[in-house]
């Protein structure tokens, strides 16, 4: 019986002196060119030297050239480096081409020679290196959900090999069972999409197979989606108009979700952290920065928007830094994670009184801050486009958000938003 099988992949790993990127003191970089069937990447070495110091049959740098040996010394672990690259790609059942190869010596972490990498602590650094800096909220979330895993898993290191699917599939009964967050369907597979999702960054950074992601195997259970609530144009205006004493706490929760859908469906957050110094040209704008890392916002203040600010004036009055009434001007001198609370606790507050406030007023529907959000956009949608709902709401990531805005500046905003709040 004849077998047969993939013949092996053949890489030729060179350095390339490039003279044609000559830099104004007469040195040129030099390269480190993978060719993997006939394919090239190329990998920068930082290391220039002048043309004359490069002996390109040895592949070295001059001997008695400024940095000869240093440079000899780099120069002379690359090729083996592409090799080990070549061969861990093989190894992770990965397509072996130049780019891969050349994405893999960028990594340094993950050809570094030793233990297998422990899952826990690469998750942990990715948190404070990504995910701190973009997303307090999202930070603290995911931590909470890494640190369950770490005490469940009982050991110091986790490498992948030790958490199989069906070991996967047993921490994720322990969310299920979980009492600290009420054990929710909802919250646990939440939990299971952002460990798969710190687990593929590190597939992305070839520390482990892609197809090997044991989050990626688990059963879960499914819930129905909670329910996205828009108001109608007549509930909207009933929830406007329902009496409520001023002051007390149902009339500030409908003030608050009045400001949200007046600021063009922003966040509960943002609207919570709104400063009375977020006005100016006598008050008839307001610019913010939008919650998650957002750009900073500018909204004209309509009539509307108007009105509301007006009965929140006193407070501006009293010296309260917000305008809404749930945050104390102390809430600048807390630290991170209990600035994150105080922002949960009020929007607890705030959706309880909502809910009722739309039984008062006949709605008949869960209403919730967010609702505000999901309000502007359906009227808005039908008002103006998608296009523009996107931008004045902010959905994409911040890189997708300024590459619209530079497409639809102030003027155009202001407009569709006008067309917006007009159409009702």
């Amino acid at each position: 019986m004849i077998t047969y099988c993939n013949p092996p992949t053949r890489m030729k790993p060179l350095l390339w002196h490039k003279t044609h990127k000559l830099n104004s003191r007469g040195l040129a970089p030099i390269s480190l060119r993978i060719t993997i069937n006939g394919v090239r990447a190329e990998l920068s070495t930082n290391i220039r030297v002048a043309p004359k110091d490069w002996l390109q049959d040895t592949q070295r740098v001059r001997p008695g050239a400024t940095g000869a040996s240093a440079y000899n010394d780099e120069l002379l672990k690359l090729p083996g480096l592409a090799t080990s690259a070549k061969n861990r790609l093989e190894a992770l059942g990965q397509t072996v081409t130049a780019a891969a190869v050349v994405a893999l010596l960028k990594n340094p972490k993950a050809l570094q020679p030793g233990p297998a990498p422990c899952l826990l602590e690469f998750m942990e650094q990715e948190l404070e290196d990504h995910y701190l800096p973009s997303n307090r909220a999202t930070y603290e979330a995911v931590r909470a959900v890494v640190r369950k895993l770490r005490a469940w898993a009982g050991a110091g290191r986790l490498p992948v090999d030790c958490l199989p699917p069906a070991r996967a599939q047993q921490f994720y009964r322990t969310l299920l069972a979980s009492k600290a967050r009420g054990g929710e369907v909802a919250t646990a597979n939440k939990a299971v999409s952002w460990l798969k999702a710190l687990y593929n960054r590190g597939a992305k950074q070839h520390l482990w197979p892609r197809a090997d992601n044991p989050f990626e195997a688990i059963d879960k259970k499914t819930t129905p989606k909670r329910q996205k609530v828009r108001l109608t144009a007549e509930e909207l205006a009933a929830v406007l108009t329902v009496p409520l004493p001023a002051g007390e706490w149902l009339w500030r929760a409908r003030a608050a979700y009045l400001l949200q859908f007046y600021l063009r469906g922003e966040r509960i957050g943002a609207c919570l952290l709104l400063r009375w110094s977020n006005l100016f040209q006598n008050d008839t704008s307001i610019r913010y920065q939008a919650q998650k890392g957002g750009p900073f916002k500018q909204v004209p203040v309509r009539p509307e928007l108007a009105k509301l600010l007006q009965v929140l004036t006193p407070r501006r009055a009293e010296g309260q830094t917000f305008v809404l009434p749930y945050l104390a001007n102390s809430y600048d001198r807390l630290d991170a994670q209990a600035q994150l609370g105080a922002i949960k606790e009020a929007t607890a507050v705030i959706n309880k009184a909502l809910k009722e406030v739309a039984r008062r007023a006949g709605v008949d529907k869960p209403l919730r801050s967010h609702a505000a959000r999901h309000t502007f956009a359906t009227v808005a949608a039908k008002a103006v486009g998608a296009r523009a709902v996107q931008q004045m709401l902010g959905h994409t990531t911040l890189k997708m958000t300024e590459t619209y805005l530079a497409s639809l500046d102030t003027d155009e905003m202001d407009t569709a938003a006008d067309a917006a709040f007009d159409s009702l």
